[in-house]
């Protein structure tokens, strides 16, 4: 090391004197010494980014009976660019449907030159065009933000009504109501509560930016009453198959709706002798006329395939929906049918199938309602609906470790508490197993046990 070390400052030293040397007096002039050339590459200066141009905005609410094609012109956008506009966005929107309350927001360039028309679906989604080049056509792109989805226990003691109650627990009117239509089989909420009644609801909730957005599907529900209680978990089977079940793997929902519409009144009953109101002639009425305003939903009382959709006689505007082999429901004066609704295609469950009308011999709107079983007309209100579908042997340790899962879930959130649902399974330690695989189900949901948590 002290050899390099005396090496190093030789070298120092001997270098040193040379550059006195060439700074003295008698050194010799620039012009007498030895001259090379080296050619040094040189890199031209970096072009300067083009500067992003600065767009000012304009936006309106879309109002009530405004079409899209107003709204823009009322932000000053020139016909030709209105057309554009239109043309590009009814891409991926069904301008159709566009409502009142959304918002559509104009950015154009400082000189004028139109950018950008975008319409806020809602706090989620948002549709873009945009205008990337002068003579370019508009590239069109959906903006969809995904809301945190968390899992809250709600929990409570009827002191006065159910709405009241689940309100009071933090609950809200719709969730009250997909509750009592969840547990409705079991439970008649009109005349089975009783005060000190007990129920639970184990519901998501959907989050974006700190806030929450209001309440998603219900995993689980209980109600424990001195006249009727009834408990009903969401589960999705192994062939992908929705529906709720008890703890006992049975479907908590019959075959078949109590009714197949929200009604004011029943105008008429099953008879095999009425007077008809028009044609003054006493015959049979094998069905039950629901009295509703027009327009008003008809759904499907059950799972089936469509076997006749048209005009059909008195009737008006028909469809007929088979079952099973045993069973066959009619739905009668419709006003108009339901997008999708032909003969063929298959229906679900309180799907919407048609409107209610007063089309064919009617005199005033109303659903006539007609039920078939073996062939023969029975009376839908005395209708002993079938029971729903029921878990496998062989799917039934699946469910059951689904079921058991869903109540550990259940008792590990605190009342009150607003849990993110991945913190929520993963609290217990099911998550990263071979069996339980995270997934996303539109908002976050995992699939547990090979089961979607849905």
């Amino acid at each position: 090391m002290k050899a390099l070390r005396n090496i190093v400052f030789g070298l120092a030293g001997i270098l040193g004197g040379a550059v006195l040397a060439g700074c003295g007096p008698d050194a010799a002039s620039s012009s007498d010494l030895p001259r090379s050339s080296v050619a040094v590459e040189v890199a031209p200066p970096a072009a300067a980014a083009p500067a992003t141009p600065v767009l000012r905005h304009a936006s309106r609410a879309i109002g009530r009976g405004e079409s899209l094609d107003w709204v823009l012109a009322s932000l000053d956008l020139a016909p030709a660019e209105r057309l554009l506009a239109i043309d590009a966005l009814k891409s991926e929107v069904d301008l159709r449907r566009v409502m009142p309350g959304e918002t559509v927001d104009v950015a154009r360039e400082e000189g004028g030159l139109l950018r950008e028309v975008a319409l806020q679906r809602d706090r989620l989604e948002r549709v873009v065009a945009r205008w990337l080049d002068e003579q370019a056509s508009p590239v069109v792109e959906v903006e969809r933000r995904e809301p945190v989805c968390h899992l809250r226990r709600i929990e409570g003691t009827l002191d006065s009504s159910l709405f009241e109650s689940v309100v009071a627990a933090g609950g809200d009117a719709n969730l009250t109501m997909r509750f009592a239509d969840l547990l409705a089989w079991q439970v008649d909420f009109l005349t089975d509560p009783r005060a000190g009644d007990r129920f639970t609801i184990v519901v998501r909730e959907e989050w974006l930016d700190g806030e929450c957005l209001g309440f998603g599907k219900i995993l689980a529900a209980e109600y424990q009453g001195a006249e009727a209680s009834s408990r009903a978990i969401r589960y999705v089977d192994e062939n992908g198959v929705l529906d709720w079940y008890d703890d006992t793997g049975r479907s908590v929902r019959r075959a078949f709706l109590k009714s197949p519409l929200e009604y004011r009144r029943i105008s008429s009953r099953f008879s095999n002798g009425r007077r008809h109101p028009i044609l003054k002639v006493v015959r049979p009425h094998h069905g039950v006329d629901y009295a509703a305003p027009t327009g008003t939903p008809v759904s499907a009382l059950g799972d089936g395939k469509v076997i006749f959709a048209g005009r059909k006689g008195g009737y008006g505007n028909y469809i007929e929906v088979r079952h099973s082999s045993t069973y066959t429901t009619c739905y009668g004066h419709l006003a108009r049918f339901a997008k999708g609704v032909r003969v063929g295609a298959r229906v679900g469950q309180g799907d919407v199938i048609g409107y209610v009308g007063s089309t064919g011999l009617s005199t005033g709107p109303h659903l006539d309602f007609r039920v078939k079983k073996n062939g023969g007309f029975v009376d839908p209100l005395r209708l002993d609906a079938p029971p729903g579908r029921e878990i496998s042997a062989d799917g039934m340790a699946r469910f059951a470790r689904y079921r058991d899962r869903t109540r550990s879930l259940e008792r590990s959130i605190a009342l009150g508490e607003s849990l993110p649902e991945i913190e929520a399974w993963a609290r217990l330690g099911w998550l990263g197993g071979a069996e339980d695989v995270m997934a996303t189900e539109g908002e976050g949901a995992l699939i547990l046990a090979g089961s979607a948590a849905p």
